[in-house]
């Protein structure tokens, strides 16, 4: 089941991506949020 307001993903660069997903695994100072668990996830060590 696709989530239709996430369809813009599939638009992104990687750089845009990775832009987003440093934005949600780190705070404004650098260091990783304290509820992140996506960077433990195998499929994101991948990466």
């Amino acid at each position: 089941m696709a989530d239709k307001d996430l369809d813009f993903l599939y638009q992104c660069s990687n750089e845009q991506l990775k832009l987003l997903a440093d934005f949600m695994l780190y705070d404004k100072d650098g260091k990783l949020r304290w509820a992140e668990e996506i960077s433990s996830t195998q499929a994101f060590k991948l990466k």
